[in-house]
């Protein structure tokens, strides 16, 4: 019995390790569970938002152009995916979109005028 014990143990460490339930983890931590949250540079997954327990959408380079609108106020949050150059925001936001990092891949997106 202590073997299926040590073992289910094994395996959910194991499922922790893998790099969805790391990002998720990240988000958990860094965004309120009742914001949304932007997930660029991770294709169309949406496991990081599924395993975070949080909303958002999945944001491609070649998805339509975000209302600034709605970034700051219904959008608040990023999680910048590792895969993609953060040299490549103005791709996707607008330049004038002002934002602070509060974790290693996720920041906090200012309101316009602030």
């Amino acid at each position: 019995s202590s073997d299926l014990s040590a073992n289910g143990a094994e395996r959910i460490n194991a499922l922790r390790a893998t790099p969805e339930l790391a990002q998720a983890d990240e988000v958990r931590g860094a965004v309120p569970a009742d914001e949304r949250v932007i997930v660029v540079g991770d294709d169309w997954s949406s496991a990081t938002l599924f395993h975070a327990d949080r909303r958002g959408m999945m944001y491609r380079e070649t998805g339509p152009r975000l209302d600034a609108g709605e970034l700051g106020t219904t959008y608040r949050y990023v999680y910048w995916h590792n895969t993609e150059p953060f040299e490549h925001w103005s791709r996707y936001f607008p330049p004038e979109l002002k934002y602070e990092w509060i974790s290693e891949h996720v920041l906090r997106i200012l309101p316009i005028g602030e």
